[in-house]
C-alpha cells in the first residue's frame, strides 16, 4: 500500500491525509494498467524483499518449504489446480438470483442461454414453495456474461446477455448510469435506458479524450521550442507503463519491506 500511496492518483488511507488533493485529476492509469502495474510490483519486486516477520524473502520461504532444509523437511509441490477456470471463478463476487421466464436479471439486465430453460421457476428443494435461488458470479469488468453454477454439473456455465447486440460494460459504469438515473424522482432504470446512459458517457469519454491529448499535444510542442536541452531520448520518460525487463532482481529488492515505497524501484517498472 505504501508503494500505491506514491502513485500519481492515489486516493490514499484517509480523507485528512487525501485533503485537497486531486486524485481523479492526478490519475495517470487506468485500471487495468494498474492492474498489471500491481502484479509487475509484487512479482519483481515484493516476492524478492525480505519480510520483516520472517526474515526471508516470500519467495525464498516459499521454496525452502517446497525443498525442505535441515531444519524443516519439504512439503513437494502442491498438486496442479484441476479446474483454473473454477477456481477463478469462485473468486469472482457473486449473487443469488431465482431464474424466471425472462432469464436472470440483475440490476436492470437481462441475461438468457437456452441451458437456463430447465431452471426456469425450479422450487426450492427444500422448501417447495419457494422459487430456487442459485448461485451465480459475475467479473465486475465485464457484465457481458455472468456465470450461473450449475448444482447437477458442479461447475459454472456462462450466460450471455439476453440482448447480445449490447455491448460489454463495466459495473463502475452500471453504477454510474444508474446513480445518475436515480436522482430523477420521475425516471426508473431499466436496460433500454442504461445503456443509452452508458453509450453517451462513452462519448462524452472519447471527445474530452481527444481534447487532452490535443493539449497535451501542444504542450510538447511548447516545452520542445523552450528547452534548447531537449533530446528525443527524453520521451521515454513519458511512458505511463513500461514493460518490465525480464532482468535479475535489482539488488536493492533484497532489502527489508520497510521500504515497500522506495521511488527508484517504481520508476524502474
Amino acid at each position: 500500500m505504501k508503494a500505491t500511496q506514491r502513485l500519481k492518483g492515489t486516493t490514499f488511507s484517509n480523507v485528512i491525509q487525501k485533503l485537497d488533493y486531486d486524485s481523479e485529476g492526478k490519475a495517470v492509469m487506468t485500471m487495468a494498467e494498474y492492474e498489471r502495474w500491481l502484479t509487475i510490483f509484487i512479482t519483481y519486486r515484493y516476492h524478492h524483499k525480505k519480510h520483516r516477520s520472517t526474515g526471508y524473502p516470500p519467495i525464498k520461504l516459499y521454496e525452502k518449504h517446497l525443498a525442505g532444509d535441515n531444519e524443516y523437511p519439504g512439503i513437494g509441490l502442491p498438486p496442479l489446480i484441476a479446474n483454473p477456470r473454477r477456481l477463478m471463478l469462485d473468486f469472482f463476487p457473486h449473487f443469488q438470483p431465482t431464474v424466471q421466464v425472462s432469464g436472470i436479471v440483475r440490476d436492470h439486465i437481462h441475461y438468457w442461454d437456452d441451458q437456463l430453460r430447465r431452471r426456469v421457476v425450479e422450487r426450492d428443494p427444500k422448501d417447495p414453495t419457494k422459487s430456487r435461488k442459485f448461485t451465480v458470479a459475475f467479473d465486475p469488468r465485464d457484465l457481458s456474461r455472468i456465470y450461473f453454477f450449475d448444482p447437477d454439473l458442479n461447475d459454472y456455465i456462462e450466460i450471455p446477455y439476453s440482448d447480445r447486440s449490447r455491448p460489454p460494460i463495466s459495473d463502475w459504469e452500471l453504477r454510474a448510469v444508474t446513480n445518475e438515473i436515480n436522482k430523477d424522482p420521475q425516471r426508473k432504470p431499466n436496460e433500454d435506458m442504461i445503456f443509452e446512459g452508458i453509450r453517451l458517457m462513452r462519448e462524452q469519454e472519447e471527445s474530452a479524450e481527444k481534447e487532452t491529448k490535443k493539449a497535451r499535444r501542444e504542450r510538447s510542442k511548447r516545452t520542445t521550442r523552450n528547452n534548447s536541452s531537449f533530446k528525443p531520448s527524453n520521451v521515454a520518460s513519458e511512458s505511463l507503463l513500461p514493460i518490465a525487463p525480464a532482468a535479475p532482481i535489482p539488488s536493492s529488492a533484497h532489502s527489508s519491506d520497510e521500504d515497500d515505497e522506495d521511488p527508484q524501484w517504481l520508476e524502474i517498472i
